[in-house]
């Protein structure tokens, strides 16, 4: 768990993506609203508040936005292991599905410490799994693939794969740069059309994570 300024922007970063007042959010926890600015500014809060307040904000950030560890290294002999959370969660590569319950962990996906460290990078207190439903993002992701979200990333970081924040849900998109500085929003395949995103309008790109991989999981 995060703490003093880490966790105050934490805080102030989850109450701009929820789109809520800091009065909004006191009301809801049954503090006054200077208890709301005091966590903004000190980085502090009573602990009876901890659960309450991933569930407020989990329809928009995961427990590790709050610095909430969530895997584990498991040793055996020789070999090691890490074990990520799996969520309910899901990520449409198409029109969209609303997630409409609280976000929470189901089941755990074990992979070896070496593959992680690899091809998932630094940040894997950071990764999230979650699953992929739809056809927009076809061959390089299909439907019922469970993806690895990298969610230190929050903002644009370079050309590659991203979780996005839409109004009627998660979206799985391509991510692009242009020369005069906008963001193309593509989806693999290619029956979806390109967006183009330009100037004030990036601001509306709500970006949840990088996807750093992908497993494809074969039923016979």
């Amino acid at each position: 768990m995060f703490s003093g300024e880490q966790l105050g922007q934490a805080i102030s970063e989850a109450i701009k993506r929820k789109n809520v007042s800091q009065k909004e959010v006191a009301d809801h926890f049954g503090v006054k609203q200077p208890s709301v600015s005091g966590w903004i500014k000190n980085g502090r809060i009573d602990k009876k508040h901890l659960d309450k307040l991933i569930d407020y904000f989990s329809d928009v950030v995961t427990p590790s936005h709050f610095g909430i560890e969530t895997f584990r290294v498991l040793k055996s002999n020789e070999q090691s292991s890490i074990r990520f959370p799996r969520l309910n969660a899901e990520a449409t590569c198409g029109a969209g599905t609303i997630n409409d319950h609280y976000i929470e962990v189901v089941d755990y996906v074990t992979v070896a410490a070496a593959w992680a460290r690899e091809k998932l990078g630094g940040n894997l207190n950071k990764i999230q799994v979650i699953t992929a439903r739809g056809d927009s993002m076809e061959p390089t992701i299909e439907n019922g693939d469970v993806m690895f979200v990298d969610t230190a990333v929050e903002a644009f970081d370079g050309d590659g794969l991203y979780l996005l924040w839409y109004i009627d849900g998660l979206k799985a998109k391509r991510l692009q740069s242009t020369v005069g500085g906008g963001l193309m929003i593509i989806s693999d395949n290619s029956s979806y059309r390109t967006e183009t995103v330009r100037g004030e309008d990036l601001n509306a790109v709500r970006i949840i994570g990088r996807i750093r991989g992908a497993w494809r999981l074969s039923q016979f």
